[in-house]
């Protein structure tokens, strides 16, 4: 799943949990809004923010997490320290191309070396 639908995805389901409780027999907004009212929607909207972040931080981001520590780990001498390639989308594509990358960088390694013990 795509970056954007994962995001996506969890911020609607914030927002129709939030919709759910609005209509709800617990919480109810007058014509005239009073203090007790404002406070419950103040409120429910701080926690959908906090709720929001915190699934985007633990669930829609954390592929990215997870690729940019193997990033900061990589070596180009043990083959098996290479990223799992999971799922597909976005963050897939990247971890090939990173792993792509790493196999030129490879290849133009033993090259080198190559050329120099030639000479």
């Amino acid at each position: 799943m795509s970056l954007f639908w994962r995001i996506f995805l969890l911020n609607a389901a914030v927002v129709v949990v939030a919709m759910a409780m609005l209509l709800g027999p617990y919480v109810t907004v007058s014509k005239h809004v009073r203090l007790g009212e404002a406070e419950v929607v103040v409120s429910g909207a701080a926690v959908m923010l906090v709720v929001n972040a915190l699934l985007v931080r633990f669930f829609g981001l954390a592929p990215l997490k997870r690729l940019s520590q193997a990033m900061t780990t990589a070596d180009l001498i043990r083959r098996e320290a290479r990223p799992e390639v999971v799922g597909a989308g976005e963050v897939a594509d990247l971890t090939r191309t990173f792993n792509s990358m790493l196999d030129r960088l490879e290849s133009e390694r033993a090259a080198s070396s190559a050329r120099i013990l030639s000479a």
